[in-house]
């Protein structure tokens, strides 16, 4: 911010100014007098409105004032530039990073049992299923997505599953044995070939974004969480175009469960 100088008085030996200060004192003798000898008010008004201009033009000098007014320019520009910055990092999206399983997955769950009020997206496409996680945490928020589902049947809970090895297709089995009677939890079976860890998410209320990242082991695994509507809402639409090509975990749990029967042995029980 560019210093000011300290403002000075106007020298006396300055004419214009001379003649204003006299002026002053000869206002302020004709309103004494004025007030001794009750002159008519249409006397004093003429003296009122020269007063007032004789003050402003001594506070107010329009000599060489064009430097005063660039100064204040330059920092009215400077106290914007300073406010766009600050505007900039308040508006920043807040990203937080989390180093592992139990770190990530505690995250998680803590913000979807304090947090979360309506609507919960998440996915799972992995090698492996969620019971082969040792981390306490990790199991804890695989339960506390169908304790949330349960508190309040106005919430709703959408979860793609993707399988492509018998592991994760008897793991899903299960779990439509195990979650068929949730009516406001929903899951699709998206089938895709490779043996790939695909990114994972959970979108919490349509604002909180939780991404998911595999590591070197079945085990590992980091993330990240954003708290922001409009990055929320791209990754809606992503998600929204997987739902739609998966198929309904009931559906599938029919062929599954047919597929397999098919392959039995004659006079085999199920």
């Amino acid at each position: 911010m560019v210093g000011r100088s300290p403002r000075k008085l106007p020298e006396l030996d300055n004419l214009e100014y001379f003649f204003l200060f006299a002026g002053l004192i000869a206002a302020v003798v004709f309103s004494l007098a004025a007030a001794i000898w009750r002159f008519p008010i249409a006397w004093l008004l003429p003296a009122i409105f020269l007063a007032l201009y004789m003050i402003l033009r001594v506070l107010v000098p329009l000599r060489n004032a064009q430097p005063i007014l660039q100064d204040f320019h330059n920092q009215i520009a400077a106290l914007r530039g300073q406010l766009d910055v600050l505007q900039i990092s308040l508006g920043a999206t807040p990203v937080e990073y989390h180093i592992d399983n139990n770190e990530f997955y505690g995250k998680l769950t803590e913000r979807i049992m304090n947090s979360a009020q309506h609507k919960l997206d998440v996915t799972y496409v992995r090698r492996i299923p969620p019971t082969a996680f040792t981390q306490e945490k990790s199991q804890h928020y695989f339960k506390s997505i169908l304790d949330w589902a349960n508190e309040e049947h106005a919430r709703t809970v959408r979860r793609i599953i993707g399988v492509h090895n018998e592991e994760m297709r008897k793991w899903a089995y299960k779990h439509w044995q195990d979650t068929r009677q949730i009516s406001n939890y929903e899951a699709r079976i998206l089938e895709y070939e490779g043996k790939l860890d695909m990114l994972n998410m959970a979108l919490i209320d349509e604002r909180f974004v939780y991404l998911a990242f595999s590591g070197s082991t079945n085990q590992s695994m980091s993330g990240l969480s954003i708290d922001d509507k409009r990055a929320c809402q791209y990754f809606s639409h992503y998600y929204d175009q997987n739902w739609a090509n998966a198929e309904p975990l009931a559906q599938w749990a029919s062929r599954y469960s047919s597929a397999n029967v098919s392959r039995r042995p004659s006079g085999s029980g199920i």
